[in-house]
């Protein structure tokens, strides 16, 4: 230390008897964060164990800032060390701010332990009631063990990170102490650099025992979480086991829910008034909004409008909120009375099958609702943080204060939606307990003991018929559905061996997309005949027993199927020549579209439009189709435009491929050229063609982008775009005679003079 201050001494000049006082107490604050030696060993660090001794701490290296601050201000330093001086004071900084934090740390976890007692308490008395128990007590038990469960989920998942974070933190130590150790050891080590790799050694290790307390913390909690789930979780299967109707306890929860409906309505009825008022106050607004005339004026009705327009959403967001509830509560009232009616027994099980398809409906509904809400909500943080940006550019106070009120009425907007959400899903937990309630008395064998002999006889004979017979077989209704589900199962198998299979042979042979999708239909075919075949062999049925339907399917060909067969040979047609292939752009009757899958039957082709459209694949071969990427996927497209006489020409051209160049997706080869068309009715006529790929590019956007661009270079230039005109020349070697005629005039039949 005294080699280090002695160096210390060289970069300070002319320090009176004051300055060196100074610097006394700066070697104190310095070794104070020195580690005593025992026997010739450092002790290990440890933490300050209470706040006192945090204070302590902090307050210390508040003093350390003050000293080197005030030798700053005096000019003791050169500008290398002001420097490393300016590197130390944000260090300390940062040390202040560890010290804080590991405060914080003791203080919360102390506060945690002394609140856990009440929460335990209130679980205890729960646990220690005797049955039989109400329906109150079965949820209130069901809500203290969800409770446990995500706060043990919680807690883990803070374990997890933390122990993810200590591996690290144990490397910032390490390296923090060897960086300070190896200034240690340089002959040239500098006073300030070496107290600021102390801070960061002291920083680091702060971090780490922020981390093992919350560790040991988070560590007790996971257990204390997991003893008191396990303890829930046998109180909620004691109380399932020992519930009993109670109508003193039903009629409690349905006169509150009666309470709380009466309430909500009032809510709803003064809202509506309110709405009534703010929709005036708006309407006023906007009026007065398009009739003032200053800039001022106009700036402060706009933000007056947008004030009541907030306030006009956040009442509609409040009515909906309390409809929302009536809603919510109506339905809270009515699963309340069912779980009731199942504890009494009350329910028959048509009456409970009914019920428990609405709940399955009405459970997809509220799980929608949420996605909507979360939209809501996103737009109202928009609409916030856009008036608050507006607030920091305000200039005038009206304005503020119009957007102030703007930004209290989005802020109330946020806190209703967050509402909403949540009676959502305290609905979405009640619907999904009284599911599970439900599911509870489906019991398989009180169904089945429902079914009666005569029942089982009639489904086994019908089970049994016979459809049709002949020599050496029989058709009866159970072999027809074993061949269907058969059938089924040589669809699923041939499509996922089919694909297996195609795959290979376009990774072997090279095969175009086309072609593949032929050989993947032909093998698909295949193996759904070979399927079909060995599922009637195997069930019993011989290809005989089909002999009349083999007759009705060749008429059938004859007359009604030949269009059918018409375009699945002219599918493969399509696939082997290939006139058009997947992807491909085509032109069919003046309709523009790309090819998405040549299919056994039709062709699926996408409009620009995005719509879908089935084209026959028999069109493709007896119509004409243009495809412009048959070969390739360039293709030319032009610019047409006609500039006023008197333009300079060159200039024109000039700007023309300048604005054909500049755009991205312009192929530069083959290279744009210009025409002069001609010399128009009105206008001098350019023509500019140019080259783009239709892979990467649009013949609709490219040219507009360039006509776009043509507007402003002319514009600049000064050229002007010419339109339609007409000059109308009179030569006459009389004046012209002119007389003014009323409208009564114009009906009357004009005389031989006239």
């Amino acid at each position: 230390m005294n080699k280090i201050y002695k160096r210390a001494g060289r970069r300070i000049t002319g320090v009176p008897l004051a300055l060196a006082l100074l610097l006394l107490c700066f070697v104190l604050v310095l070794s104070a964060g020195a580690q005593p030696e025992e026997n010739g060993e450092k002790k290990a660090w440890l933490p300050p164990a209470d706040q006192e001794a945090i204070n302590h701490k902090v307050q210390e290296v508040r003093q350390e800032k003050e000293i080197l601050l005030s030798r700053k201000a005096e000019g003791l330093y050169d500008e290398e060390a002001e420097t490393e001086l300016q590197s130390l004071l944000l260090t300390l900084g940062t040390l202040e701010n560890a010290y804080t934090r590991y405060s914080t740390t003791l203080g919360s976890t102390a506060v945690a332990s002394e609140g856990a007692g009440e929460g335990d308490i209130k679980e205890k008395e729960l646990l220690q009631r005797k049955p039989p128990y109400t329906l109150s007590t079965y949820d209130e038990t069901q809500n203290r063990y969800e409770i446990a469960d995500q706060r043990l989920k919680t807690v883990t998942s803070t374990l997890n990170a933390l122990e993810g974070m200590k591996g690290k933190l144990q490397d910032g130590v390490a390296q923090a102490e060897e960086r300070k150790n190896r200034l240690a050891r340089s002959s040239e080590a500098s006073p300030l650099e070496f107290r600021r790799l102390e801070v960061e050694l002291e920083i680091a290790r702060i971090n780490q025992a922020i981390q093992k307390i919350n560790f040991d913390d988070s560590t007790k909690k996971k257990k204390t979480y997991e003893e008191k789930k396990k303890n829930l979780a046998d109180a909620v299967e004691k109380v399932r086991s020992n519930l009993e109707y109670d109508e003193a306890d039903r009629k409690e929860h349905n006169d509150h829910l009666d309470e709380q409906t009466t309430l909500v309505r009032k809510n709803v009825e003064e809202l509506q008034k309110a709405r009534d008022k703010i929709r005036a106050d708006l309407l006023r607004s906007q009026g007065v909004q398009n009739s003032v005339r200053t800039e001022k004026d106009r700036l402060i009705a706009e933000a007056k409008t947008a004030e009541l327009e907030a306030q006009f959403r956040l009442n509609q967001a409040a009515i909906e909120l309390n409809e929302q509830k009536l809603t919510f509560l109506d339905e809270t009232r009515k699963i309340w009375n069912i779980r009731y009616d199942l504890i009494k027994g009350a329910l028959s099980s048509e009456k409970l099958w009914e019920i428990r398809s609405t709940v399955t409906e009405r459970l997809k509904e509220l799980e929608n609702s949420f996605q909507v809400k979360q939209n809501a909500f996103v737009a109202s943080q928009a609409d916030l943080l856009a008036a608050q940006k507006e607030l920091e550019k305000a200039e005038l106070p009206q304005i503020s204060a119009s957007l102030r009120n703007r930004i209290n009425s989005l802020s109330k907007m946020t806190e209703i939606i967050t509402e909403s959400v949540s009676g959502t899903f305290n609905l979405l937990r009640q619907y999904n307990r009284l599911q599970a309630e439900m599911n509870s008395e489906f019991n398989t064998l009180r169904i089945a003991e429902k079914v009666t002999s005569y029942g089982k006889d009639r489904f086994l004979s019908v089970w049994n018929t016979t459809l049709w017979s002949g020599e050496g077989f029989n058709v009866t209704v159970a072999k027809v559905v074993l061949a269907v589900l058969l059938f089924g199962m040589a669809f699923l198998f041939s499509g996922r061996i089919t694909d297996f299979l195609s795959r290979k042979i376009l990774v072997r042979f090279g095969m175009d997309s086309s072609v593949a999708q032929a050989v993947r239909k032909i093998i698909f075919y295949i193996l759904m005949a070979t399927f079909l075949l060995s599922a009637l062999d195997l069930i019993g049925i011989p290809l005989t027993a089909f002999a009349f339907l083999g007759g009705a399917l060749a008429i059938g060909i004859g007359f009604g199927a030949q269009n059918i067969f018409n375009n699945l040979i002219s599918g493969f047609i399509l696939m082997f020549s290939k006139p058009i292939k997947m992807n491909d752009i085509i032109e069919v009757d003046g309709l523009y579209a790309t090819v998405q899958e040549i299919g056994s039957r039709a062709t699926l082709v996408k409009t620009f439009d995005n719509i879908d459209v089935l084209v026959p694949n028999s069109y493709f071969l007896n119509n004409k189709i243009i495809n412009w990427t048959h070969t390739d996927q360039k293709m030319r497209v032009k610019v047409t435009v006609g500039v006023s006489y008197g333009s300079d020409v060159r200039e024109v051209e000039r700007l023309l491929y300048k604005a054909v160049n500049e755009h991205t997706r312009v192929l530069k080869n083959p290279e744009p050229f210009v025409l002069f068309r001609e010399f128009g009715t009105n206008s001098l006529d350019f023509i500019i063609y140019f080259w783009i790929d239709m892979a990467v590019a649009s013949t609709v956007k490219v040219p507009s982008d360039i006509r776009y661009r043509l507007v402003a270079l002319f514009a600049d230039a000064g050229i002007t775009i010419a339109f339609p005109q007409m000059d109308v020349h009179l030569d006459s070697a009389t004046p012209l005679a002119f007389r003014m005629q009323g409208a009564a005039e114009e009906t009357r039949e004009a005389t031989p003079e006239e």
